[in-house]
């Protein structure tokens, strides 16, 4: 007994050791008023922070604390940055960038032709998801708080390798501006909206100030001082509860609002908008006013298809906007184009607009949730990168609005059950969104139509999945299955795959849809692979969008044979000259499937490449500028 108290004793000592070693190796932060080269954290309008909602909520915490939301922005701390700094000289736009570190803390070295190397503090990080910016302070005191953003950013995806990389390369951005800058101010201006909590801009003297860095839990369940005042008090808490018979009304959360009122709740970020008049002077200086539970169109008009269904209101928001800013984001028949505003998806989907109170609505909760469930088989690493509730991954997604569908799901879908082709979301959500480098899901619920293909460019679900496949091949079973009338084909459109006519000939957008669907794995198990190699050849070698050529790259080593290729898409055009070669050579050497040797892949029966064709689908590339603002 006296060996067991000893050993317990000696446990508890080393468990203080290492708590209080902890405590001093780390250094305390400092106070945040006394900050002056970055956004500070203050505790303003209501706002109390995440750490209060820890104490009685620590299970939603910590699933809070292990997502992409909490990690949006943070300050530049070992723990926060995920970046390599190490010291090395990189070029961009005429100016020399050195990243570095100093034990705890971050820089950056700035050198311009004829000027003295400037030193600026790193002081914040936006993302950690696919990959990571970084803010410098401006360490001027006429410009406050403002931030400036190191063009180079660290690629963080999951098997491929770790990388600095120049920021514009990441998106599908116009390669023919400049893409060199040093956004002094972009992220006071524009990235905090939706980066930060209960942000206060006072952009006149940019002294910005917010009441918690990323998204936090105020921005989903609104200012919690009131919640906590009342529930510290036991007397206080129980007379609510009573008298509120059983509601909280000191805190909103979402999963008990009403299905479109849960939603904008999601859209106050994740959609496109324009401000009403006195919202848009309000939140200059003192932000936002909308809070969750709000009516957000009391504040701003969220833009989406149903304001673009008439030329007329097409005219009208071109007016208001402008006519470039609807095609950087949208397809020409309103449906939007870019990652991370689902809810302008959404709100167009017969599943939300149907009015029918005899039928469930359709909304982000009905998918989604803010917390991973207690219980819950999944890992936080699989909740946390889309945060899908537990069996939303496949039919009961939709099966839980549509009952009467359970039992004929094949016959409605002419695919096998349980297959990637009787997958609801793969025929009614296809992955017609761009960003973060790949498809993303649409949240505009619609159907296959080669029609609508034809007018906007936009991949259908059926050519998306079945890549080895014609639009007249589609065309065809479609009105068979159900009755849909089959438009007018070029004869291109009638004997060559769409996917080779979209990834050759497309825009920017369609190649990059194109080419990360030949890595997608249920269109690989359907199309096969053998193929694809001479398809996704150009795009790497001679593409003017990196992101274009990354994908492309990305997909090809999916393919066998190809994944240990050695190519850099940043590399100088005349380096990437010879992966086309390289490429070719490896593909003529594999054993390419019978099933591939066809017309509508441009292949012989003896497995020879049209290049004929080939070539002359190349010439046909629609090179319109194409900038796709995610």
């Amino acid at each position: 007994m006296k060996n067991i108290f000893i050993l317990i004793t000696l446990g508890f000592l080393a468990m203080i050791a290492i708590r209080l070693t902890v405590f001093l190796g780390t250094p305390p932060r400092p106070d945040e008023a006394q900050v002056e080269n970055r956004p500070i954290e203050v505790r303003e309008k209501g706002f109390v922070s995440s750490k209060t909602c820890e104490s009685c909520h620590p299970h939603e915490h910590a699933t809070w604390h292990s997502s992409y939301h909490r990690t949006m922005t943070q300050i530049a701390t070992p723990e926060a940055v995920i970046g390599d700094f190490d010291g090395k000289l990189r070029n961009c736009g005429g100016k020399g960038y050195r990243l570095g570190r100093d034990g705890d803390n971050f820089w950056v070295e700035i050198t311009e032709p004829g000027k003295e190397p400037a030193r600026k503090d790193i002081v914040m990080t936006t993302g950690s998801h696919h990959m990571q910016a970084y803010w410098f302070a401006a360490e001027d005191p006429d410009k406050g708080r403002m931030l400036g953003l190191v063009p180079w950013v660290y690629l963080n995806l999951e098997n491929e390798k770790k990388r600095w990389v120049e920021e514009y390369a990441t998106f599908l951005h116009d390669p023919q501006i400049s893409p060199h800058y040093q956004a002094e101010g972009k992220w006071n201006k524009f990235c905090r909206q939706c980066h930060a909590t209960g942000v206060q801009p006072h952009q006149d003297k940019m002294d910005t100030r917010l009441a918690e860095l990323g998204i936090a839990c105020e921005s989903c369940h609104g200012p919690g001082e009131e919640h906590v005042r009342i529930y510290r008090d036991p007397s206080l808490r129980y007379k609510k509860h009573l008298d509120a018979k059983g509601h909280d009304t000191t805190i909103v959360n979402p999963e008990t609002l009403p299905p479109k009122e849960s939603s904008q709740v999601c859209g106050q970020c994740h959609s496109i908008w324009m401000s009403t008049p006195e919202e848009g002077k309000q939140e200059l200086e003192g932000g936002f006013t909308y809070r969750a539970g709000d009516d957000l169109a009391s504040t701003r008009q969220v833009i989406h298809g149903a304001n673009m269904d008439t030329q007329g209101k097409r005219a009208n928001l071109v007016k208001a906007v402008g006519r470039r800013f609807l095609d950087d984001r949208y397809w020409s028949d309103g449906m939007i184009r870019i990652a991370g505003r689902e809810y302008s998806g959404l709100v167009d989907s017969p599943c939300y607009t149907h009015g029918n109170p005899d039928k469930k609505t359709m909304g982000c909760m009905s998918c989604h949730t803010l917390h991973k469930k207690k219980g819950s088989a999944e890992s936080i690493k699989e909740w946390r990168d889309d945060q899908l509730g537990e069996g939303m991954r496949s039919n009961k997604a939709c099966l839980q609005c549509h009952e009467d569908m359970s039992a004929k799901v094949p016959e409605h879908t002419h695919h096998q059950a349980g297959s990637s082709g009787s997958l609801c979301y793969n025929c009614h959500m296809p992955h017609t969104t761009y960003g973060l480098l790949k498809g993303i899901r649409s949240h505009t619920i619609s159907a296959p139509s080669v029609q609508e293909s034809l007018q906007t460019g936009r991949p259908n679900a059926c050519n998306a999945c079945h890549l080895d496949k014609t639009l007249q091949w589609t065309a065809g079973h479609l009105e068979n299955w159900y009755g849909i009338e089959p438009p007018t084909l070029t004869p291109p459109q009638q004997k060559i795959a769409a996917s080779i006519l979209w990834i050759l000939g497309g825009d920017a957008g369609q190649r990059a849809l194109t080419a990360w669907a030949m890595g997608w794995k249920p269109a690989q198990e359907i199309s096969g692979t053998g193929w694809m190699a001479p398809f996704l050849a150009p795009l790497m070698q001679q593409d003017p969008y990196p992101a274009v050529r990354y994908i492309a790259q990305h997909s090809l080593r999916t393919i066998p044979g190809f994944r240990f290729i050695e190519y850099d898409y940043m590399a100088h055009p005349n380096q990437r000259l010879a992966i086309l070669g390289k490429i070719h050579d490896i593909w003529k050497r594999s054993k390419l499937p019978a099933a591939s040797r066809k017309g509508s892949l441009l292949i012989d029966p003896s497995g020879n490449l049209a290049q004929n064709v080939w070539q002359a689908l190349l010439k046909t590339r629609n090179n319109q500028r194409v900038n796709l603002e995610e």
